[in-house]
């Protein structure tokens, strides 16, 4: 039993020999390093858009929730400030979801990385119709609308996780399996990445790349549409009270006349009183 210790620590001790030659020759060769950077940059974005998507998706279907949690607030303004929180954080997820998301439309990333097309652009392209949807409608005022956002929110997570775990996490995937399932060999995951990796398909990368920045286009001009007809209904500018007082007489304003005086005014005046 004692016998397998040698053997573990001689293993373990080749494998940090190999791990150590591995980084040096990585900060020896600069190009090396700055690609491991950029990869590494862009696998954070792809789960931080994943976590996003997801936190967006739950705070819409849980609007629910919110709604019977408003109703138990005696103040008002304790519910105004609970309804104004969940808003918020719905509509900042999906704002910044669409931000990040204009990674995967960048060719220079596609080309390097691979990225489940056309899986994860038209999950974007999704959101970003959602959010041209809550900018346009009051969508929390209408059933309708809001089970659009629902189910645009709800399309456009299944799609990115679904190109992100099964084309995207790939390779991850397949270097903890044993040596006989590879990405050639007739299983899900080679299947999956030889069809819809940007890398592995670059006509399918291409094609999907004209449609979703097509779609994001159109979204874009939906917003910019009705960024530019709010114009008109921009409140007005409340103009300062104006004290009614009665103007000041001009300068060249002819002397008052007095009154005529009356009859027996005239008379006493006429006749002198005796003393």
């Amino acid at each position: 039993m004692f016998d397998i210790i040698p053997i573990l620590l001689q293993a373990s001790s080749a494998n940090a020999t190999a791990a150590t030659q591995t980084l040096a020759s990585t900060f020896s060769n600069p190009q090396n390093l700055a690609s491991g950077l950029y990869i590494y940059i862009i696998e954070t974005i792809t789960v931080v858009l994943s976590l996003l998507m997801v936190i967006a998706v739950s705070l819409q279907v849980a609007r629910g929730y919110f709604l019977r949690i408003l109703r138990k607030f005696t103040l008002r303004l304790t519910a105004d400030l609970w309804w104004l929180v969940f808003i918020i954080l719905r509509d900042l997820m999906v704002l910044l979801t669409v931000l990040l998301g204009l990674v995967v439309f960048m060719p220079a990333i596609d080309m390097a990385y691979p990225v489940a097309v056309p899986f994860e652009p038209l999950g974007v392209v999704l959101y970003a119709f959602a959010l041209v949807l809550i900018l346009t409608k009051d969508t929390d005022e209408s059933a309708k609308y809001d089970t659009m956002v629902t189910k645009l929110l709800g399309a456009g997570t299944g799609l990115y996780l679904i190109g992100v775990i099964a084309v995207t996490e790939t390779p991850l995937s397949l270097a903890v399996m044993p040596s006989t399932v590879s990405a050639s060999s007739g299983n899900i995951w080679g299947f999956f990445y030889n069809t819809f990796s940007s890398l592995s398909n670059p006509a399918l990368y291409m094609y999907s790349f004209y449609i979703s920045f097509a779609l994001l286009a159109i979204a874009g001009i939906l917003a910019l549409k009705w960024s530019f007809g709010q114009k008109e209904s921009k409140p007005t500018i409340t103009p300062k009270p104006v004290v009614n007082s009665a103007p000041a007489p001009a300068a060249t304003s002819p002397a008052l006349q007095p009154l005529p005086p009356k009859s027996s005014d005239t008379q006493s005046a006429a006749v002198p009183k005796k003393i």
